[in-house]
């Protein structure tokens, strides 16, 4: 087949690659202007392509002739009308050079039809070359002009991914002109639009790296594959004389050797072709091995930071992990300075959890070149805001049975490099490995724990009741000392503080054991509004909520639940006390329930001073109290009760408005 025979099958495929990505870019995102303009111009590329394919057979063919140059005018003027589209050239000497070759396109196009066409058609084309070339070499500036001033590796990336593709159009095409043979121009079209939709379409761009890791590969083991099969016809061939038999050996041959050919070519390319590249995978994978061995969360987080840190050259890497709602930053390469406070319903959390993990150029190209609902992009750019403020260019998830436990923050490479898929791949592994390791800690720390409760349980239990029996006598002998002194018209002022004390002690002692040995759960059909309401019955009574305002506010027809529902009472008794305590004389205490997805919520609110900051992570710690009289035991047996009956219970406070929140679920 002759060279230029080739023209028609090129033409023809360029046209359909070329109406394809039209159709996938405006399919994307019709919205968005960048999208548009390159829908237009990719269907100028997919005509001019295909009227070439029809032309072939009648190359003389004047009107046949017309029409390829017709649609050739147009595209130095579309070109730069989605360089600056694209570039965010907003400025209105840009718009009057594209209008400018908008009016020269179309004035050659007119002019292709007249006979002047005809007559000077040589001189047409170089006046083509010369008037219309300079808008799309000039695009092909601001591209390189914008490249120099991002400093995002993403979107240098992307920029290099067009000039590339520019470059090439520009420089086939006005070689095909000179020549008269249009056959590049087609594959140059088709090369551009392809790299021109895959740098706004993708999200992630095939990193250089990556890319060429893959091609070597691929060349290697084709040449292998080759090798292969020749040895097999030389060696089988001749003997059964049919080619048949020898590919059939060959391929059963390449099957059973694939996987484990493919691994020692992966190994020798990153190890002599990619070694610097790949040398950091070693450390990563001889740390990931170990990290089951690491039993301290602290020693944990601080190994993982320093071979992330030191190995994959960013200049900063951060862990957060969740305490009482809350993500705090547990320790990091590097110093970073935020103020923010990151919970579960923050901005960024919510994105990480959306996308899975966060790449801050994935978020950028979000925002250019997706459709985004004013939700979904205020969404984004607070998510982005939090990036800045972190000094964070990745985030990927800590996430266990579904449970997002934390995560590791990237910030850039230190040589500007690209987040590689390689990178990607990596970091997912180790937040993955992290939490398996950080599960596996806890629950170390758990059983640990349990063991010394229960010790603590029994050694508690003895001592109490210990305790209990002199206690008793002493209250016995003060009061008969009450009833001596009375009568003999002494003081009885000290007798009655001793009988005072040893209630209060007492009380501790049996505080403490309920603690130390919780009675076992009796559940029953329990209406909740009606375990409450007989707690009420009783508070209001009492002298201390005289002065205080009661609100309930109590949904009806709740579901019954499964529960034990005099210790319920004991934990509502104590979170209505507390509140009506720290409402004060003419306080507000409002008591409501409700179901919340499928499940109850009793919510005690109070419009006291409020709980400190500093303190509210310590308040369900047993023996931490801050009043003058209590044991500090209250709050941990209230949630020692509600977490037996698989439930969890909340606390949020700020002056005037704290509430403790009790979820019950209907499984009981």
């Amino acid at each position: 087949m002759h060279f230029l025979e080739l023209r028609p099958i090129f033409a023809l495929v360029g046209g359909i690659i070329n109406l394809f990505l039209a159709i996938l870019v405006i399919y994307k995102n019709r919205h968005n202007a960048v999208h548009r303009i390159f829908f237009i111009l990719s269907i100028d590329l997919s005509l001019f392509n295909f009227s070439l394919f029809f032309s072939y057979p009648t190359q003389e063919n004047l009107l046949f002739k017309r029409i390829v140059y017709m649609f050739a005018s147009l595209m130095p003027a579309l070109g730069y009308h989605f360089f600056i589209t694209l570039l965010n050239k907003n400025n209105s000497i840009y718009k009057k050079i594209a209008i400018s070759g908008y009016i020269a396109g179309f004035a050659f196009l007119i002019a292709v039809f007249t006979p002047v066409f005809v007559v000077y058609n040589h001189i047409w084309i170089n006046l083509f070359m010369a008037i219309m070339f300079p808008y799309a070499i000039y695009g092909v500036f601001l591209l390189y002009k914008t490249y120099r001033s991002k400093d995002q590796p993403m979107e240098r990336l992307r920029l290099i991914y067009l000039m590339c593709g520019a470059l090439a159009i520009i420089s086939v095409g006005a070689l095909d002109l000179i020549f008269k043979n249009l056959l590049l121009s087609c594959v140059a079209s088709t090369f551009y639009s392809i790299l021109a939709a895959f740098a706004i379409i993708k999200h992630r761009l095939l990193d250089i790296t990556s890319l060429g890791h893959k091609i070597i590969t691929v060349l290697i083991m084709s040449f292998l594959f080759s090798v292969i099969f020749l040895v097999v016809v030389i060696l089988i061939g001749r003997p059964f004389n049919t080619l048949y038999f020898s590919i059939l050996i060959s391929t059963i041959l390449i099957i059973i050797i694939y996987q484990p050919l493919k691994n020692k070519v992966i190994n020798f390319i990153e190890q002599y072709v990619f070694t610097n590249q790949f040398a950091y995978q070693h450390p990563i994978y001889e740390f990931s091995h170990n990290m089951n061995y690491l039993v301290e969360e602290n020693i944990l987080t601080e190994k993982l930071i320093s071979v992330i840190g030191e190995n994959m050259n960013f200049d900063n890497v951060g862990i957060w992990t969740l305490e009482n709602g809350t993500y705090l930053l547990k320790k990091s390469f590097q110093p970073i300075n935020y103020k923010q406070i990151i919970n579960e319903n923050s901005d960024i959390i919510l994105t990480v959890k959306k996308y899975n993990f966060l790449l801050k150029d994935k978020l950028d190209h979000f925002l250019q070149y997706e459709y985004l609902t004013e939700e979904q992009y205020n969404l984004l750019k607070s998510a982005i805001a939090t990036l800045d403020e972190l000094k964070l260019e990745s985030i990927f998830p800590v996430i266990l049975n579904n449970a997002f436990m934390g995560f590791i923050g990237t910030g850039r490479k230190k040589n500007t490099e690209l987040i590689s898929s390689f990178d990607i791949k990596l970091l997912q592994m180790l937040a993955d490995q992290y939490a398996s390791c950080l599960k596996n800690i806890h629950l170390q720390l758990e059983l640990f724990k349990h063991k010394e409760i229960i010790l603590l349980g029994k050694l508690a239990s003895g001592i109490a009741h210990e305790i209990k029996n002199p206690i008793g006598a002493i209250k016995g002998a003060a009061q008969y000392l009450h009833g001596e002194l009375k009568d003999n018209n002494l003081d009885t002022e000290f007798a009655d503080i001793i009988a005072q004390e040893a209630d209060r002690l007492n009380e501790l002692t049996t505080e403490f054991l309920l603690y130390a040995r919780p009675p076992k759960l009796e559940k029953k059909d329990t209406d909740i509004n009606s375990v409450l309401k007989q707690i009420l019955k009783l508070i209001i009574k009492e002298d201390r909520f005289k002065n205080i305002i009661l609100y309930q506010n109590f949904e009806n027809n709740l579901p019954i639940i499964k529960a034990d529902a005099s210790q319920l009472k004991q934990v509502f008794y104590n979170l209505i006390i507390n509140a009506g305590q720290a409402a004060g004389e003419n306080g507000v205490v409002e008591i409501n329930t409700g179901l919340k997805a499928g499940n109850l919520f009793i919510t005690v609110k109070d419009n006291g001073d409020g709980i400190s900051p500093e303190i509210l992570p310590n308040i369900f710690d047993p023996f931490f109290t801050t009043k003058v009289k209590g044991s500090g035991l209250g709050l941990s047996i209230a949630k020692q009760i509600i977490s037996g009956h698989n439930g969890k219970i909340n606390v949020e406070s700020k002056p005037g408005d704290t509430r403790f929140t009790v979820l019950l679920y209907q499984a009981g």
